[in-house]
């Protein structure tokens, strides 16, 4: 998703294309803008565009507690100022103290992150995911 596309760009079938509402793929080639491909509603797929996720999952654009995720996913609480790694999938709902307790996701501080962690956790996040 971080090379994602926007609206204005020409896209093949399969392309990811990013809004204010999130990360869609094109279900059809061309030009949406040109082609007057709307996006549908938020988290709403239609027959131009298949409805992904609203958040990428990356530390600039971290997923919610409550948002479905994969392993390797980066998640932010607001509440205690801390970013966690997704370590199994997640599929439902999850609160900050029962994903830790179940072993969902790991604790890897405060924020902020300076930039030599933050690479530091992106790498081991990435081995997480293999």
């Amino acid at each position: 998703m971080a090379n994602s596309k926007i609206g204005n760009e020409y896209g093949k079938v399969g392309s990811i294309y990013r809004n204010d509402f999130g990360y869609y793929v094109l279900m059809k080639e061309g030009h949406p803008v040109a082609e007057h491909w709307d996006y549908p509603a938020r988290g709403q797929s239609n027959h131009f565009w298949q409805f992904l996720t609203e958040r990428a999952g990356t530390f600039s654009d971290a997923k919610h507690f409550g948002d479905p995720g994969k392993v390797g996913d980066v998640y932010f609480s607001h509440v205690e100022g801390r970013y966690y790694i997704a370590k199994k999938i997640v599929f439902q709902r999850c609160m900050i103290g029962l994903c830790l307790r179940r072993k969902k996701i790991t604790n890897i501080g405060s924020m902020p992150v300076n930039i030599k962690a933050r690479l530091r956790i992106q790498k081991m996040s990435m081995n997480m995911a293999r």
